[in-house]
């Protein structure tokens, strides 16, 4: 019973390869592999294609290093710089914790990414505050 379904397969199997074979579309594979086998401009087309993208992926990529180790670096940066301004670690580092949750939430549009008329746009009014009231004891 097994080797008759087995046959049948196979002369099914058979039949479908040679209907495709005369139909125009298997016409048509067998002449644009025909082409693609002579002429080797698809393939270096193809080869460049491929090569241009991961070009791009790996600057984006090259990007996107960049800019966490630039915001790694500025939260460094300013964690030195507001060292003096308040009277014990804790402090600081709750700032710091906030500071770098806002980071995470920045706005995605380029657009508002280009103003520099603000630098302390991205933060956050309670950040702003808490800066101001460790200036004021700082000064007293």
């Amino acid at each position: 019973r097994i080797n008759e379904i087995l046959a049948k397969s196979r002369e099914a199997q058979a039949q479908a390869t040679q209907t495709v074979a005369k139909s125009e579309t298997g016409g048509r594979i067998r002449e644009l592999s025909k082409f693609i086998k002579e002429n080797k401009v698809p393939r270096y087309v193809l080869f460049g294609v491929i090569i241009l993208k991961s070009v791009s992926i790996y600057d984006k990529m090259k990007q996107l290093v960049a800019i966490n180790q630039m915001q790694a670096a500025i939260v460094a940066l300013k964690s030195q710089d507001l060292r003096s301004h308040f009277e014990s670690e804790e402090e600081l580092q709750d700032m710091l914790t906030k500071r770098m949750l806002d980071f995470k939430t920045l706005n995605d549009d380029d657009d508002d990414l280009g103003d520099e008329d603000d630098p302390n746009k991205y933060q956050s009014s309670a950040m702003l505050s808490h800066g101001a009231k460790a200036k004021t004891r700082a000064f007293q």
